[in-house]
């Protein structure tokens, strides 16, 4: 559901794409010899993470002082 870089169920990624001014990059992106040390669902998880700070960061909610996200 967040692992691809098409339409989700509220917006879709060309819209997402022209409001941010950046191009959407595909999420799972852990491929090959790094894939390995990782079970399906760890990667699954670490892939949901990387679309949710790459999100706080389309949407400008990264100016905080610190990095964290609750």
């Amino acid at each position: 559901e967040l692992l691809l870089p098409h339409t989700s169920r509220w917006t879709t990624v060309s819209s997402l794409s022209r409001a941010g001014g950046s191009v959407i990059v595909p999420i799972n992106d852990i491929r090959g010899v790094d894939s390995q040390g990782y079970s399906k669902s760890e990667r699954l998880l670490r892939c949901k993470l990387a679309s949710l700070y790459r999100l706080v960061d389309l949407f400008g909610w990264s100016q905080g002082i610190y990095n964290h996200i609750t």
